[in-house]
């Protein structure tokens, strides 16, 4: 499903005014349909070894959904610390995570951030909207 800008434009709009929009309760649906209409969002610079950096690989910005959650992927340093939502998430010794996180219907953000103990941080924050 292709939406309009205008949408996007809302949506973000939304997000900012009213925050996360996110549930802090587990949902035990399982169904997610993902709609992805841009790119999943990756670091702006290639990735040094041993460098704090964030890349994630779904879902992609802006991306429409009907299910009541949706899963995070990404990949970071083994050792970072990384947060989904105010959520800690387990670091596969790859550097690569994933962890569903529930959708409230509408706009939803979320917010991923990655640290390390020296306070190095990188973050995102994607768009995800729910639409039943």
């Amino acid at each position: 499903m292709r939406v309009p800008g205008i949408f996007f434009s809302i949506l973000l709009l939304t997000v900012l005014v009213m925050g996360c929009g996110g549930s802090k309760q587990p949902n035990t649906s399982s169904s997610t349909q993902v709609s992805q209409t841009t790119q999943p969002v990756t670091t702006t610079s290639p990735v040094t070894p041993g460098v704090l950096f964030l890349e994630l690989t779904s879902p992609a910005d802006k991306s429409i959904v009907t299910g009541a959650e949706i899963t995070v992927n990404g990949q970071s340093l083994p050792t970072a610390i990384v947060s989904v939502n105010g959520n800690l998430v387990k670091i596969n010794p790859d550097g690569t995570f994933s962890i569903k996180v529930p959708l409230e219907l509408g706009p939803n953000a979320i917010q991923i951030l990655a640290s390390e103990i020296g306070g190095g941080e990188v973050g995102k924050v994607i768009a995800v909207g729910r639409t039943s």
